[in-house]
């Protein structure tokens, strides 16, 4: 009866994206929808007319969303225009649950341990910000950033902001989400004080008590009672404080839901898991990257038993479910089958470890660089992560990075990273996707003269790697055999380089998780 939603590949996910940085622009205009000039498009634009890019709301290069544009037409000059000294820009303030989060939210990843804003916020806001502070929620996720009504400011007509402080957005809605949202919005629910749950009955989270919105299900009643005589605690989101909402998501039970902006609470959560029920196979990219980068483990799926009938008052589209028992049926089959596998992995993991740990139990983690016989060094070329050989590499050197190996928890393998300034995702030839990690085995092979030597075999493709004499060009495992090419020495980090590895390895062991992740729902 239910099939799996349509998964988005983002290989990144954009966990390992630069993390975003605050610009500052002189001189910018600030637009709002609509003034005494009737100013459209609205936006931050240039004393030229053009807009500010790190402002756009959606920009893809192509077209902007929500009526913005790249050039207004009827552009104010500086002079007579009322003006303030400074200003942080916060971006598009709406009403709506899913687009406050998604769309304001990422801007404000500056305040994360601070206390509070120390410039004013400069927002678009086209309801006015009285309606935004008489909106419980939208007070409650203020008062966890520390943010007050003073804090917010949203002129109604054309101002010139002499210095204009522009956070670039952490997330994009179909577009990206970068670690640094993550990072944040798990720092906002870890500030949320969740009393202990200990029903194991998981939540399901209903819409049928909304009022209006784009989609519901006319007999999701009927659906709701079935799971909760299979054991769900049912839940109507939009009649709890917004501080119980958060809790819902950190619960160790599980929380269920019929998708919408309800389920995107869960980004305030590390451990949020749950069966999401969506109208049709495809889901938005938004959920996706979310749940990739904050590490949430929903399984999203659909049925064909649904029958569309007339939209009811206050809905675009409305659906009747054929048959909401077998539905109920299916969906409890699905979690609780999702959540055995999810402790199986769970336990096999921390089965694996504890052996390692008791087989190495005082053992420090080695890392080395990887030199050739004949004195070339093994790096990664920052503009694309490709695995390139040279002989020397300055201390000042940005083009490329050191590679650096170390023994990963499974025996005999060896992981390869870059030992750069910030995590850089690394591939193994131009075929391939790039990772957090390559793979790879020490083998030993014998020299001409019968001297032990080493190579470096792919656990992928179980070739070897090359060392190419030309300086400067691309490598990969390719090598039928080891050969002289092939030849390598390792050489033990210093202690201060062996430190900024290890940091970098934990990160990066992160991330292998989130890879590994994407890779089980393809």
């Amino acid at each position: 009866m239910l099939f799996d939603c349509h998964k988005h590949d983002f290989p990144d996910a954009g966990a390992l994206l630069p993390r975003p940085v605050i610009h500052v622009q002189k001189d910018a205009i600030f637009y709002p929808k609509d003034d005494k000039y009737e100013a459209q498009p609205w936006g931050v634009y240039d004393l030229w007319g053009r807009i500010i890019p790190a402002c756009a709301l959606g920009n893809n290069r192509i077209q902007l969303d929500h009526g913005q544009s790249w050039i207004v037409g009827n552009q104010r000059t500086a002079y007579g225009i009322p003006e303030i000294e400074c200003a942080v820009y916060g971006g598009m303030l709406g009403l709506h649950y899913g687009h406050m989060l998604l769309e304001f939210l990422p801007r404000l990843w500056y305040l994360r341990g601070k206390y509070g804003p120390s410039a004013k916020i400069l927002v678009h806001c086209a309801q006015g910000l009285k309606a935004a502070w008489e909106t419980q929620w939208f007070r409650d996720m203020m008062a966890l950033l520390r943010v007050t009504e003073n804090d917010l400011i949203s002129p109604s007509e054309t101002i010139l902001v002499r210095n204009l402080l522009v956070p670039e957005a952490s997330f994009q809605i179909n577009g990206f989400c970068l670690q640094t949202f993550a990072d944040f919005t798990h720092w906002m629910g870890d500030r949320v004080p969740v009393s202990e749950d200990t029903n194991e009955a998981p939540y399901f989270l209903t819409k049928m008590q909304l009022k209006n919105g784009v989609i519901n299900y006319v007999n999701e009643n009927e659906l709701c009672s079935s799971l909760e005589d299979l054991g769900f605690r049912i839940v109507a989101t939009e009649s709890l404080p917004f501080y119980e909402q958060i809790g819902l998501f950190k619960s160790s039970a599980g929380t269920c839901g019929m998708l919408g902006s309800n389920m995107h609470t869960s980004i305030f959560s590390r451990n949020a898991y749950g069966t999401v029920f969506n109208i049709g196979p495809d889901i938005s990219k938004s959920f996706d990257l979310l749940d990739a980068a904050t590490g949430a483990d929903f399984h999203y799926v659909s049925s064909g038993t649904l029958q569309e009938v007339a939209a009811q008052p206050g809905f675009r589209r409305s659906f009747h479910l054929e048959d909401p028992i077998a539905l109920a049926r299916a969906i409890h089959e699905d979690f609780y089958a999702k959540k055995a596998a999810r402790e199986h992995k769970v336990r096999q993991r921390s089965t694996h470890t504890s052996t390692t740990s008791d087989q190495h139990p005082e053992t420090p983690r080695e890392f080395h660089m990887v030199r050739s016989t004949l004195g070339k060094l093994l790096c990664i070329r920052a503009a694309d992560g490709a695995l390139i050989t040279v002989h020397d590499l300055p201390e000042d050197e940005t083009a490329a990075y050191p590679a650096v190996v170390t023994r990963s928890d499974l025996p005999d393998e060896l992981l390869i990273f870059a030992l750069s300034p910030q995590p850089t995702m690394i591939c193994s030839d131009t075929e391939t996707l790039r990772k957090p990690f390559l793979s790879c085995r020490l083998t030993e092979a014998q020299d001409q003269q019968g001297n032990p030597v080493h190579a470096l075999q792919s656990t992928q493709n179980g070739r070897w790697l090359v060392f190419i004499p030309d300086n400067r060009v691309n490598t990969s495992f390719s090598a039928q055999k080891a050969a002289d090419w092939e030849f390598i020495q390792l050489e033990t980090l210093p202690a201060e380089k062996a430190e900024l590895a290890a940091a970098h390895y934990e990160t990066l062991q992160a991330s292998k998780n989130l890879f590994r992740k994407l890779g089980d729902k393809k």
